[in-house]
């Protein structure tokens, strides 16, 4: 990797660290969990790509990683239909 490249890779983790401070006093609603999700998974794909180089590997390794992505999606959405789909309890 270049120097650009992790430039750009810091500017792109700043930037993505300023969106997310701005957007936690931004009023979204619902919202609001799934954009600070979407955009840590980002900065740890930046993270993933750049700085442990795994942009320069072979495709058994980006697929293990899009594959971790995939099954940390799975969970994410299963546990908020387990939660969204709950009828309402009172508890005494």
């Amino acid at each position: 990797m270049t120097g650009r490249a992790y430039f750009f890779t810091w500017f792109g983790l700043l930037f993505l660290t300023l969106l997310s401070f701005g957007l936690s006093y931004a009023p979204l609603g619902v919202l609001e969990m799934p954009a600070a999700l979407f955009i840590a998974l980002l900065k740890g794909l930046l993270v993933a790509m750049v700085f442990m180089q795994l942009a320069l590997q072979r495709f058994t390794y980006r697929f293990i990683l899009l594959l971790g992505v995939l099954f940390m999606l799975l969970l994410v959405v299963l546990t908020a239909l387990d939660v969204l789909t709950r009828g309402a309890q009172i508890y005494t």
